[in-house]
């Protein structure tokens, strides 16, 4: 299923159960012991190449004297490769990343579905970069519980990011880099996304400038202004006509000549 659990669904196609046999449909297995059961494979013209894949299911027989109604079962599963037509391929049907523009993604969830004939394990990994891609700020690991996918199945697989250098002190674009192939041989493929990222502390900085530039222009409309021409002030002359100055003229006090 998507979580990387192989498990039975189904009986046997036609090819392949012309291609198996068991040893035995029944064994006994001692109390503290162990039996051996053999699986015999064919390669018939009928065996397409590329994967096939089954599982051998061991129940216990039924106990009539028993009052235990359950019963314990093995199952076994068996892979199979026919050489000679193998197509290995895995592609990237989805993938996560929790984008913001003030911090870098902390996780991502990648599915992966297998295109090809064979059984895989699936590798990618998530790297943040700068843009000219000289600087590593971040990186994470998918699949690190090496789980295999089987042809036409997919895995989603959710990983954390990791910090790994310091980010930059002003808005820059990043680009993260989602690198992927398949464990067994495949060629590495990529696929590219590019955000921009804004420092906290920027952000902070810039309202911190625009409340002290809205201070400095309310100050400046309240301040008074002295508006000045280019024109020389000439001194005002004063004509008083004959009557003031008369009236401006005081007499002085007479001295007394005892």
């Amino acid at each position: 299923d998507s979580t990387g659990v192989i498990v039975a669904n189904g009986p046997l196609d036609d090819q392949l159960q012309k291609s198996l046999s068991l040893s035995s449909s029944q064994v006994v297995v001692p109390a503290k012991g162990k039996a051996v059961i053999g699986l015999k494979v064919t390669n018939t013209d009928s065996l397409s190449p590329g994967g096939h894949y089954a599982a051998i299911t061991l129940t216990q027989a039924s106990n009539n004297q028993s009052q235990v109604n359950l019963q314990s079962t093995i199952s076994i599963s068996v892979f199979i490769v026919k050489r000679g037509g193998e197509i290995v391929d895995v592609s990237i049907t989805n993938q996560i990343l929790k984008l913001s523009p003030f911090s870098i993604a902390s996780s991502s969830t990648l599915t992966f579905k297998n295109t090809g004939n064979v059984h895989i394990t699936p590798r990618a990994s998530v790297t943040v970069r700068s843009i000219d891609g000289k600087t590593v700020y971040a990186k994470g690991i998918s699949n690190q519980g090496s789980l295999s996918i089987l042809p036409g199945k997919t895995l989603d697989d959710s990983f954390q990011i990791t910090k790994i250098a310091n980010l930059p002190i002003i808005p820059t674009k990043l680009k993260y880099i989602i690198e992927y192939r398949a464990d067994n041989g495949s060629e590495s493929r990529y696929n590219e996304i590019q955000a921009w990222y804004i420092p906290p502390l920027f952000i902070l900085f810039v309202i911190i400038l625009l409340i002290f530039t809205i201070i400095l222009i309310v100050r400046r409309i309240k301040s008074p202004t002295l508006k000045t021409t280019g024109r020389k002030s000439k001194p005002e002359i004063i004509k008083k006509t004959n009557a003031n100055l008369i009236s401006d003229i005081t007499p002085a006090p007479k001295k007394d000549k005892t």
